[in-house]
């Protein structure tokens, strides 16, 4: 997916600068898709691609929210084995995935914040910031924000077989 993002559209990309969140929302939920020529169909389904990894990371900061949480107070808790139930019973999730997802939430959200960054501009799918957590279990936290820094900005582009997870299952999922 992220390879298609960084493909450049023949005229110019009617969506290129402009920001995933609301921004990118309200220009997305304007089209009509019939109505759009080839190239900018193309455009179109980029930029739907980043919004969604936009969204991807404001889902895992949500998590984060939600398990860190508890009734009738604004108060928040530090998490333990038992906060990915949360989000578990309120997503009608697995325990396991639940569980994945927390963990990816603390990993590209606080421990390797640059992963997170990725996701919040649209460039980096979950998928991959769930291979980098998977490949980078057990090192130090600063170690794997080193490893980061040197290999998101080509990891954006890669294929996943190129990032080196051989299945289509989500480590995140």
């Amino acid at each position: 997916m992220t390879a298609v993002l960084e493909t450049e559209t023949p005229g110019g990309d009617p969506f290129d600068g402009v920001t995933p969140g609301v921004e990118l929302g309200a220009a997305l939920a304007a089209v009509d898709p019939s109505g759009l020529v080839g190239q900018d169909a193309a455009a179109w389904m980029r930029a739907i691609a980043r919004q969604r990894n936009h969204y991807d990371w404001q889902l895992l900061g949500a998590i984060q929210e939600a398990c860190r949480s508890r009734a009738d107070t604004t108060t928040r808790y530090r998490t333990d084995e038992f906060a990915p139930h949360i989000a578990a019973a309120g997503l009608g999730w697995s325990q396991t995935m639940a569980a994945r997802r927390h963990e990816l939430a603390y990993f590209a959200r606080d421990a390797v914040p640059a992963l997170g960054e990725a996701m919040r501009t649209g460039v980096l799918e979950e998928h991959k910031a769930g291979i980098f957590h998977s490949a980078l279990e057990g090192l130090e936290l600063e170690q794997c924000a080193r490893v980061v820094e040197i290999v998101l900005p080509e990891a954006r582009g890669w294929g996943i077989r190129r990032c080196g997870c051989g299945s289509s299952r989500s480590p995140a999922t």
